[in-house]
């Protein structure tokens, strides 16, 4: 059973895929309207796509957060950075800053991130204290 969620004009999509119906691509849709140029090109470059590769494979490509937040095996499907690169250019390559997410933990974290700086940094915390823990091997 494959999974699906909604399109905008009301048509079942597989995840990931783009709308047969309307040809609506969320990604490329927040790529247009969110992140600047910069960042686009960033997120496309085979620095950032090696790195993604190499932080899932450090963590055994485990969901990190929900391991150490619910005590659940998940299999990652993406990198987080913790602090955003909007925030800080300078530690988009660093992977003591990288966190690898399933999707809906992502959703969860950029939920809290939304809420404010204050929000923010005791989620970032919390992400950095789960890393600590993952290289410790708690």
């Amino acid at each position: 059973m494959m999974l699906t969620k909604l399109c905008r004009c009301g048509a079942k999509v597989p995840v990931g895929e783009v709308c047969k119906v309307c040809g609506y691509d969320r990604h490329k849709a927040y790529d247009k309207q969110v992140r600047d140029e910069k960042t686009k090109k960033f997120y496309k470059s085979t620095q950032w796509t090696s790195l993604a590769k190499q932080t899932r494979y450090r963590y055994h490509n485990l969901d990190v957060y929900q391991l150490y937040k619910y005590n659940r095996l998940v299999p990652s499907e993406m990198v987080h950075h913790i602090i955003p690169v909007r925030d800080d250019w300078s530690k988009r390559l660093d992977p003591d800053y990288l966190i690898p997410l399933s999707n809906q933990s992502h959703a969860e974290i950029e939920r809290e991130y939304d809420k404010g700086h204050e929000f923010k940094e005791v989620k970032a915390r919390e992400l950095l204290s789960f890393l600590e823990k993952f290289r410790e091997g708690y």
